[in-house]
């Protein structure tokens, strides 16, 4: 058995599964556009059969029949991943750079309202996108609440 093999699929097997968990986690998941949702799916499965090959290879699988036909689904997986995330690559670096931009102005906002020494309660959730929301709910709580039941 080859030891750095079977490391690294440990590895690439791991990477997906932090994926799919982080996803369950994501409290806004219902909303994020399906395009970005599919990238990250593929993405995950792109590595996990990877991770599958090193897994065969460690267990001295790579002169059979069956690691070439994972190399092969490996191979179409991750052409189709490039594929569907080559027209969001120009785009990408924008996005990131005008959400980082709307988190500092949350971020000055935030620092304007306790500096004004405010009544209200003023929650800043930094989950990739922030949001300020002014009432006593715990902010995952309220983002997660069904369009309309959120306390205002």
């Amino acid at each position: 058995m080859r030891v750095d093999d079977m490391i690294i699929a440990v590895a690439y097997f791991s990477i997906p599964l932090q994926l799919v968990a982080s996803l369950t986690y994501y409290p806004r998941l219902m909303q994020m556009p399906p395009r970005i949702l599919f990238v990250v799916i593929l993405f995950a499965l792109f590595v996990w059969c990877c991770g599958f090959g090193h897994f065969l290879r460690a267990g001295g699988y790579h002169n059979k029949k069956v690691f070439e036909i994972v190399n092969w689904i490996t191979a179409v997986i991750s052409l189709l991943t490039a594929a569907v995330l080559l027209p969001m690559v120009p785009t990408a670096m924008r996005d990131l750079d005008e959400g980082l931009r709307r988190l500092e102005a949350l971020d000055e906002d935030v620092a304007g309202q306790s500096r004004s020494g405010g009544s209200d309660r003023v929650a800043l959730t930094k989950v990739g996108v922030a949001s300020i929301q002014y009432h006593d709910e715990p902010p995952l709580k309220q983002e997660m609440a069904p369009e309309g039941d959120a306390q205002v």
